[in-house]
């Protein structure tokens, strides 16, 4: 699917549920968005025909629970990656051509502060500084092996970051994305990908997800997700391009968020701080569900701790808390997430969980008693400072 072929499916579509029904099938992680962005590129960027779409998108939305608008922000994104990814085309395109190669690195400095900050003026963006330090680049030896796309975000003027609606590092590994997927089986080389991490952490939580198809609940289940720590950052915290519209509630984005901001003091004494970025996302069999609510907080935020400081993690605990600044707090439903826990490990999943922790003595109370006669788990209170 292009995003011209989305502007004409919208435009015919003749009914609200018909629009509905397109708006939910741009969030397939395989395609959609993603999809229409590579297409988009392959075809020399461009996209048009999608205000109106993107207009009532943040109103559909906003209905499904995305009351920050953190879903239409992801799909300009790719738009914006993707005529990144044209420009950065362009410019390898341009050669010796000492006039093609100067305005195709300013259209591709432009195309990422538009891209970083969206609806700026790049008229007002002094970006010769930017665009002088690529050139530089570009044109040293061994330039073949630079991504200009990459180096145009990492290049941007300090007045575009301080703008910034999504993390830099999301940006780039989208671009890169973008490039590597619109590269396959051209023979193109060498072609950009994200970037590879150097560490991964591990880590479990529990929460109550609903099916895309229904709000009917069901069962808490133990749910997986990965950090990867990736070098030549700036300290950020963002999801995979991959997932970036994976099913989430905004509680449970915002518990995320919290962890994230909780985190932030454990980097002036981290092994992974300056200089590197964190790049999390979530085992493939849970893009099925809607998740929701702020208990995966606390074991976000010890995931963080150990992915930062570089140390070993115990990965037989696992953490029933919620965040908020910077402290854990109690969360509802642990009697259900416990036995959500201690259903994990009778059926022989991996790791077996022996340790529970906790933020209140209610939480306490409540998971000793839901253990019952379970001696081989134990349940620890935490009230301590992140």
């Amino acid at each position: 699917m292009t995003f011209q072929e989305i502007a004409n499916r919208w435009n015919s579509a003749t009914s609200v549920r018909g629009k509905v029904h397109l708006l939910r099938s741009l969030f397939e992680t395989e395609a959609g968005w993603l999809q229409a962005s590579v297409a988009c590129l392959k075809a020399g960027g461009q996209a048009a025909g999608l205000v109106d779409l993107l207009k009532w998108a943040g109103e559909c939305y906003r209905l499904w629970g995305d009351t920050e608008g953190y879903l239409v922000q992801v799909a300009r994104a790719h738009i914006a990656c993707a005529e990144v990814a044209a420009c950065a085309r362009r410019l390898r395109d341009a050669g010796s051509d000492k006039n093609s190669s100067d305005t195709a690195t300013r259209e591709l400095i432009g195309a990422a502060a538009e891209a970083a900050w969206p609806g700026c003026d790049t008229k007002d963006i002094d970006v010769s500084a930017a665009a002088g330090q690529l050139q530089q680049a570009w044109q040293a030896p061994g330039s073949a092996a630079v991504d200009p796309a990459d180096r145009a975000f990492r290049l941007l003027p300090e007045k575009v970051r301080q703008k910034v609606t999504l993390p830099i590092g999301f940006l780039r590994d989208l671009t890169a994305l973008l490039q590597e997927r619109a590269n396959e089986g051209t023979g193109a080389g060498p072609t950009p990908r994200p970037r590879a991490p150097v560490a991964t952490v591990s880590a479990h939580f529990v929460t109550v997800p609903t099916q895309p198809t229904s709000q009917d609940k069901v069962t808490d289940q133990v749910f997986k997700f990965n950090i990867e720590v990736l070098g030549d950052g700036a300290g950020e915290v963002y999801m995979a391009p991959e997932q970036a519209f994976v099913p989430w509630e905004s509680d449970f984005r915002r518990s995320l968020d919290a962890a994230k901001d909780a985190a932030k003091a454990y980097q002036k004494q981290a092994k992974y701080a300056a200089g590197y970025d964190f790049r999390f996302r979530l085992a493939e069999s849970n893009y099925m569900y809607h998740l929701k609510g702020s208990s995966a907080g606390g074991a976000f935020a010890r995931a963080l701790y150990f992915a930062m400081t570089g140390e070993a993690a115990d990965d037989e605990v696992i953490v029933l808390a919620s965040v908020c600044g910077g402290m854990l707090y109690g969360v509802r439903g642990v009697h259900e997430k416990v036995e959500a826990i201690l259903g994990w490990n009778s059926a022989n999943n991996t790791p077996r969980f022996d340790t529970i922790v906790v933020a209140s003595r209610a939480n306490h109370g409540d998971a000793v008693n839901a253990l019952g006669a379970a001696v081989d788990v134990r349940v620890l209170p935490n009230e301590s400072e992140l």
